[in-house]
């Protein structure tokens, strides 16, 4: 096509490879024979080799639709279109709307694509199929212009008049196609301002080539960020843009959420580390990772996550990271570890499959819950204390009531005149009782329970502390945990016994149950009690044995102790509550009331 004076928009060969749009020449058999470098930029591929076909890039169960709008556009002679799938090199197939203008008189088909995303396939215009321009600038998605100068009397032109507007454009500037000749650029754009416009004249006058990403520009239809590439040639030039406001403002949103999430990511509390979900090499960790893995430095790994030597069992990690890259996700796997100076530490271990930058990754997040194994293994050696104190206390009542019998007849013979020459030695065996009485009495004051502290608590605070650990012993199970939580008030309580009293409770009910049951914990208020429940899933206790079951070293047990539910009852009546038992057969239901207190009650809004 030839302008009307004479210039060729061959020359315009640059607009091919600066262009946003995938473009692609191809012969009358889909073989391509040039492609320009957005290719590069979209699909991340080198564009199609000279001779390679295009159809071969569109996804397999799209090819028919494509090459249905290829054949139509050669049977007709004019444009058609068709939104297809591209495949890019990491794998991915980007939507890309293609548009197809023939040239019958040379046997080419200009090929013109743009990325969609999710949005529909545009309409198929129609037109001359004689009059399409090179690369088929009518029909691209950007809008495009040529622009010739009108003298001004300097010489300097004073004005662009309008030589070629493609549909885009009439559309953007609400000019029709048979409208837009008595039209100038300045009269189109009244919003350039002296620097553009000095940059314009240079650009043309010199025949320089100018891509601008980001141009702010505004006027009375535009308002926003542009992308323009602007090409001077004879005096004149031909110019594209396209309004990239969303774009930018998507960018800058992505990047500003990009920006919290690496703070977030590098300032949590919680162990983080990021890793390539194909051979899982290290690609990005948090402070605590390092401080844990590597004395705080800086990382450059080539092997796996799982050969870090901070882990105690890499086989596990090596499964754990199987399983997330074939499911998607893990939550909450107790991992034990250690750290750089030796200390053997415990951790809940949570991955989920997220992509970075097109690259499949592994997202790690691990809280350090060795304190909280620590407060168990206290729990457990106070439960032994328990089990010691309340021995004792058996046996101690026990010694006691014959120890009473044999004083008893002590005092009796005493009394007779035949025992008088025996006096000494009955008098010396009642104050060795009194004496063994006396040591008995001591070691109950020192075994029996002392006043512990109480602060005021919330109760489904301590719930909340308790839920992780609460969860991997469930996970362990294969069975699962619900938390309903009431609107409680709060309550004077020692954290550490009620901590116990929930413990024991939950794992009775997860030692209940078989695979997939269900343990529920539930607070409320019943009157001006507060309550707890704790129900499992199972197969219910024996009515015969449920009048034991709060009787010290009762078990039913092979390891048991038989003093958690002793306990349990003992922790619910030292805070001033009692604790009841409902079972049958689809489970047992441990409910514990705790009475009004008051001192310090608070009561529920």
């Amino acid at each position: 096509m030839i302008l009307k004076d004479g210039r060729d928009i061959g020359r315009l060969e640059s607009f091919f490879e600066l262009s946003s749009e995938l473009m692609a020449i191809a012969d009358w058999n889909g073989l391509v024979l040039q492609a320009n470098g957005a290719f590069s930029r979209t699909l991340g591929t080198d564009g199609p080799a000279r001779g390679g076909r295009l159809a071969d890039y569109i996804r397999q169960e799209e090819q028919q639709a494509f090459r249905l709008a290829w054949d139509r556009a050669l049977a007709g002679g004019a444009p058609a279109a068709v939104t297809a799938g591209c495949a890019a090199a990491s794998g991915a197939f980007v939507p890309v709307e293609w548009r197809f203008a023939p040239d019958p008189g040379k046997r080419i088909v200009y090929a013109i694509g743009k990325a969609v995303h999710g949005l529909p396939a545009p309409p198929v215009h129609t037109a001359d199929p004689g009059n399409n321009a090179p690369f088929s600038l009518s029909w691209i998605p950007d809008c495009f212009g040529i622009f010739a100068p009108i003298p001004g009397e300097d010489g300097v032109p004073s004005d662009f008049r309008v030589e070629f507007l493609n549909e885009a454009a009439c559309a953007d500037l609400g000019i029709g196609r048979d409208a837009f000749a008595a039209s100038s650029f300045l009269t189109l754009f009244p919003g350039v301002t002296s620097e553009m416009w000095d940059t314009l004249l240079q650009a043309a006058a010199e025949g320089r080539t100018l891509k601008i990403d980001k141009l702010n520009y505004t006027d009375r239809r535009h308002n926003g960020f542009f992308e323009v590439v602007l090409h001077g040639f004879g005096g004149g030039f031909a110019v594209s843009w396209r309004n990239t406001t969303h774009e930018k403002e998507t960018e800058e949103r992505l990047a500003a959420s990009n920006r919290k999430f690496s703070i977030a990511f590098h300032n949590a509390p919680t162990i983080n580390f990021i890793a390539a979900a194909r051979d899982g090499r290290i690609i990005e960790a948090n402070r605590h990772f390092l401080n844990l893995a590597m004395d705080g430095s800086s990382f450059s790994v080539a092997g796996p996550v799982h050969h870090f030597g901070m882990w105690l069992t890499p086989d596990r990690m090596k499964t754990l990271f199987e399983e997330i890259a074939r499911h998607g996700a893990v939550h909450n796997r107790e991992m034990p570890y250690r750290k750089k100076t030796g200390g053997l530490c415990y951790g809940l271990l949570s991955g989920e499959k997220v992509t970075i930058d097109d690259e499949d990754c592994i997202l790690f997040i691990m809280k350090d819950i060795t304190e909280m194994k620590e407060n168990e293994k206290r729990l457990l050696l106070m439960d032994k204390y328990h089990m010691l104190g309340s021995m004792a206390a058996s046996i101690a009542h026990e010694v006691r009531n014959p120890m009473t019998t044999v004083k008893g007849f002590l005092q009796l013979f005493m009394k007779g005149s035949e025992m008088n020459k025996h006096r000494s030695r009955f008098e010396l065996m009642l104050n060795e009782l009194e004496r063994a009485n006396s040591i008995i009495t001591e070691y109950l004051a020192i075994a029996g329970s002392k006043m512990e502290s109480k602060e005021l608590h919330d109760l489904n605070d301590i719930i909340s502390y308790m839920r992780p650990l609460l969860e991997a012993d469930t996970l362990k199970h294969r069975t699962e945990l619900a938390i309903e939580y009431g609107k409680i008030r709060p309550l004077l309580l020692n954290e550490k016994e009620i901590r116990q009293l929930l413990l024991n409770l939950c794992r009775n009910a997860i030692e209940a149950m078989t695979s997939g049951g269900m343990l529920t914990i539930r607070t409320y208020m019943e009157d001006a009690e507060v309550v707890l429940e704790v129900s499992d899933q199972g197969s219910g206790i024996d009515s015969a044995l449920l009048d034991d079951i709060f009787t010290p070293f009762f078990t039913t047990k092979e390891t048991g102790t038989g003093l958690g539910l002793p306990v349990c009852r003992s922790i619910a009546e030292s805070h001033g509550g009692s604790i009841r038992v409902k079972t049958g057969p689809d489970g047992t239901t441990f409910t514990i009331a705790f009475h009004p207190q008051p001192d310090g009650v608070i009561s529920a809004e």
